[in-house]
């Protein structure tokens, strides 16, 4: 709800006029959408975010996602396209039939974004104009980081909307029947060892960063969904270490309250949004705010 209001009271173009004289309110208003992004991408209803991404401001801007946390805004766009997405592909298989051809382009939209994730150094500036606290190597690693965790975004919607894609194209099917989807909404996590790979890679990068950064501090939505999509032991322990790390460095009850979703995923084996959507969460009118 905060969210929402905030971003409408933003989008005032009266308001939104004079905020952009105000240094400290752009400040705001690039945090904001940066957090309501996160908490988007994690919605059960896919809802999409409610801020404007031009809030994100560009990389070149004195005040940027870039500047605020180390991730470049082509990123973060990346990721409010990816928001976007979810909502698209949750509305197609809420319907009683679709066009296998529909199921094809959508399928290509998938990865159309995660190939823009994977390119996550075409967004870093080598040099940022107005300067920046994070070096540039702090900066490509951040980025490599949001990246790899919004492909595992991308993996799950793949393994749970696209299994059938290929047995559905061989029989030259024209039209799919809405019995034959799977559920609009992913109700368990799916595991695989691609996933795996991107998590030993993140995991990788992760412990070659100070847990002091900042760059550390406020990445909390990545280790999240890291840990949420880890199945070995290895992983799962590493995870853990780093979640505990963050919440002893920065004292957020936020981050204990993700602590408790990963540990119910790994328990039960249910999805990120069959947690969400239940009591508590989104039956409350409560959105995660992972960061």
């Amino acid at each position: 709800m905060f969210l929402k209001l905030s971003s409408s009271i933003a989008s005032d173009p009266i308001f939104n006029k004079k905020i952009k004289k105000i240094p400290q309110s752009q400040s705001l208003l690039c945090v904001l959408s940066w957090f309501d992004t996160v908490s988007a991408l994690v919605s059960p209803d896919c809802r999409i975010p409610y801020c404007d991404p031009k809030w994100f401001g560009e990389s070149s801007d004195i005040i940027s996602t870039d500047k605020m946390n180390g991730c470049p805004v082509g990123m973060f766009r990346v990721l409010y396209d990816l928001c976007i997405y979810r909502r698209k592909i949750m509305i197609l298989f809420s319907q009683q039939e679709c066009y296998l051809q529909d199921m094809k382009t959508n399928y290509k939209l998938l990865m159309d974004l995660r190939d823009r994730c994977l390119h996550y150094r075409d967004h870093v500036l080598f040099i940022l104009p107005h300067g920046s606290s994070f070096t540039y190597i702090d900066r490509l690693k951040c980025a490599q980081l949001w990246s790899l965790s919004a492909v595992l975004v991308t993996l799950q919607l793949e393994l749970h909307y696209f299994a059938k894609l290929n047995k559905f194209a061989e029989y030259n099917r024209d039209m799919i029947l809405g019995s034959e989807f799977p559920d609009a909404v992913p109700t368990v996590h799916i595991y695989s060892e691609k996933a795996t790979a991107i998590i030993t890679e993140f995991l990788s990068v992760y412990n070659t960063i100070p847990s002091s950064s900042p760059i550390i501090t406020q990445m909390v939505w990545p280790i999240f969904y890291v840990a949420i999509c880890s199945s070995t032991d290895e992983n799962r322990t590493e995870c853990w270490k780093a979640l505990k790390t963050l919440y002893e460095t920065v004292k957020m009850g936020t981050i204990k309250s993700n602590m408790d979703i990963v540990k119910r995923v790994w328990d039960e084996g249910c999805s990120l949004e069959s947690i969400l959507a239940g009591e508590g969460w989104f039956e409350a009118g409560i959105d995660l705010l992972p960061c």
